[in-house]
């Protein structure tokens, strides 16, 4: 097998191969692999996105083109490349968002918390208890709301192939969101006034 045809594969530290191309595009499509597992090509490790992107990807990865004039040839090949671009690109933001609504499980509880003491600032008799029980509130649903989002962004990286990233972002925002549940109720308990 030469060098130029095989290509090792790695995910979380391990390495396989090496496999042909051709192999390699049959995991893709198999689901076995993923977007973001890494490719040595040329000696150098990148991603199978950038390595498709990069146009280092032998034929077996490009997708089927219909046969055309020559003219039309060059046409068509930049619009591939600009749409998977924007494809890629689109795969990238929703992959950030996922993250980034991760981080918000620590955002929201106490943004939606302003609205108890907007309520305490309206109606100053209320009970500390039930001030409490509202900021407890708060931060379920500042919780929650993040988890429902990346479950949401989720499902369009699943469609790309990247359903490893979708199982890991939802299992971060899920534990982000049980310890901003805990912290920001016991944070809410301090705040209320203790006992």
């Amino acid at each position: 097998m030469s060098q130029e045809n095989s290509h090792r594969l790695r995910w979380k530290g391990t390495v396989s191969g090496p496999h042909p191309a051709s192999r390699i595009a049959e995991m893709l499509r198999a689901g076995e692999i993923s977007l973001a597992h890494g490719v040595e090509s040329e000696g150098r490790w990148m991603t199978v996105r950038e390595f498709l992107r990069g146009g280092r990807a032998p034929r077996e990865f490009a997708p089927a083109r219909s046969q055309s004039t020559d003219h039309a040839a060059p046409a068509s090949a930049a619009a591939e490349v600009s749409e998977r671009q924007q494809t890629d690109d689109s795969i990238e933001r929703s992959a950030r968002e996922g993250y980034l609504w991760c981080g918000s499980t620590f955002l929201l509880p106490p943004a939606f918390g302003l609205l108890v003491w907007l309520w305490v600032q309206a109606v100053p008799e209320t009970q500390p208890i039930s001030r409490f029980v509202l900021l407890a509130f708060c931060a379920a649903l500042g919780c929650l709301l993040p988890v429902a989002m990346v479950r949401r962004v989720g499902a369009v990286l699943e469609q790309e192939g990247l359903g490893e990233l979708r199982q890991a972002q939802g299992r971060l925002s899920v534990m982000l969101a049980g310890l901003g549940f805990v912290f920001w109720l016991a944070m809410f308990w301090f705040l209320k006034g203790g006992s």
